[in-house]
């Protein structure tokens, strides 16, 4: 079952040129909406960039960025036939909330689905499992 505050690693069929798998974190499971989880910001938005060390999300190969200045939706198949990870620690999703309360790119309701998904989970949910593997 898909959460919010859950990393995938999920083939990405429409990324261009070539299509490849990427690591995202889910914000919303119905509708299914994620975050991108990038190895460099994004330079036009600086501001929505969350530096993340590997060390806070295991099964990333190096220090990336959650890019929360827009969300992505995949399809069925691709959610179906992802990798989860594991879930972003607590610390994680603040900072997340932090950044998405102080940026501009997201619309008033994608922010309250991050702020209201992401807020439950500060207690509730149990700490990233490192090398956790399995189809969703």
């Amino acid at each position: 079952m898909l959460l919010p505050g859950d990393v995938l690693y999920i083939y990405c069929s429409y990324i261009k040129p070539q299509p490849k798998h990427k690591f995202v974190v889910c914000v919303c499971p119905d509708p299914p909406l994620f975050f991108f989880i990038n190895t460099e910001p994004r330079s036009r938005t600086l501001d929505a960039q969350l530096f993340v060390s590997q060390s806070e999300i295991p099964s990333l190969q190096h220090d990336s960025y959650i890019n929360t200045a827009e969300m992505v939706t995949f399809p069925k198949a691709e959610i179906d036939n992802a990798d989860k990870k594991g879930t972003l620690p607590p610390r994680v999703r603040k900072r997340v909330r932090e950044i998405v309360i102080n940026h501009r790119h997201l619309s008033p309701m994608h922010k309250k689905l991050v702020l209201d998904n992401l807020t439950g989970l500060l207690l509730s949910t149990p700490p990233f499992k490192a090398g956790a593997r399995g189809a969703i």
